[in-house]
C-alpha cells in the first residue's frame, strides 16, 4: 500500500491521525456547508430578479395606461 504496511497503519497516519482526519472531517464540512449556503443564496437571488421583472411591468403597463387617456 506504498508508505503503509496495512490499511490500519494508513488509518493511524504514523500517529497523527486525529489530525489528519480531522482536518479531512473539517474542509469536507466547510465545503458542503459553502455548497448549501451558495445554493439558498442564487434561490433568494432569483426570487429578487423575478420580483423586479415583476415591478417593471407593472409600470411599464401603468404608463402604457396614463398614456392612453
Amino acid at each position: 500500500m506504498g508508505a503503509f504496511e496495512s490499511f490500519c497503519d494508513f488509518l493511524q497516519m504514523n500517529g497523527y491521525a486525529f489530525y489528519v482526519w480531522l482536518s479531512y472531517g473539517l474542509t469536507l464540512v466547510c465545503v458542503i456547508a459553502l455548497l448549501i449556503w451558495s445554493k439558498q443564496q442564487r434561490k433568494q437571488v432569483e426570487h429578487e430578479i423575478k420580483q423586479q421583472e415583476l415591478i417593471k411591468a407593472a409600470r411599464k403597463h401603468q404608463v402604457q395606461s396614463e398614456m392612453s387617456l
